[in-house]
């Protein structure tokens, strides 16, 4: 694959999880985020 497909193809994958991440928002809101900033802080606690 040449660099510009790759480009384009992490690209469109990104725009995919943007979208997806705003659905996200819309529906769960603020607790959503609030629980992953939990997790992501354990995560790291557990990996140290």
């Amino acid at each position: 694959m040449s660099p510009l497909c790759l480009e384009i193809a992490w690209t469109t994958k990104r725009v995919k999880q943007i979208k997806l991440w705003k659905l996200l928002m819309k529906r769960k809101g603020i607790k959503m985020i609030f629980l992953l900033k939990i997790v992501s802080i354990l995560w790291m606690l557990l990996k140290n």
